[in-house]
């Protein structure tokens, strides 16, 4: 794979929002455009295929795919990929606006917020919590989007998290 333009950043918030999206990042070596993070008009999304998550950066990067070299919260350096490898198009996937009134807040302590999900779940709609956890663990107050169906949607000012469940529903 060609590599080039490496991208710096040590905005400490940009760095930490690139940390929380590259863990919803595929590791699936088979699946090579998703082994990347997709920076479209100042967002940057990293996804598995069943969890998303988007955050809008404070100082923009040129669109394009970044394959993280070094990833924490206060440091990351991206390298643009050349290979011409198309990210899939998540904007026809995500919903356009919140789907409950209000966009009730989930609880701050992320056991809590865990809890209260999994209370809200329809009993033939199975989420892997783990994919929760681990978007809770930011510390940012989120709000619900949708409520745990098929996508499952929260987000906060800067950040945005899908997560696919798997419906008894579907055949």
């Amino acid at each position: 794979m060609k590599k080039t333009d490496a991208i710096i950043v040590d905005n400490k918030d940009d760095a930490k929002g690139i940390w929380w999206v590259n863990q919803a990042r595929t590791k699936d070596e088979t699946r090579y455009a998703l082994l990347n993070l997709h920076v479209k008009n100042g967002m940057i999304t990293g996804t598995d295929g069943r969890r998303l998550h988007r955050y809008l950066l404070e100082e923009p990067i040129p669109d394009g795919l970044y394959s993280p070299i070094v990833v924490n919260k206060t440091k990351t350096i991206l390298l643009k990929d050349t290979d011409g490898l198309t990210y899939p198009d998540c904007e026809n996937i995500i919903p356009k606006a919140p789907t409950l009134s209000g966009t009730p807040d989930l609880p701050a302590d992320a056991d809590v917020a865990v809890a209260f999900i999994l209370r809200m779940t329809p009993a033939d709609v199975y989420i892997n919590y783990k994919y929760v956890e681990q978007a809770l663990n930011i510390d940012v107050p989120f709000k619900l989007w949708s409520i745990p169906e098929d996508p499952f949607c929260f987000y906060h000012e800067k950040y945005f998290v899908m997560i696919m469940g798997k419906s008894a529903r579907r055949k």
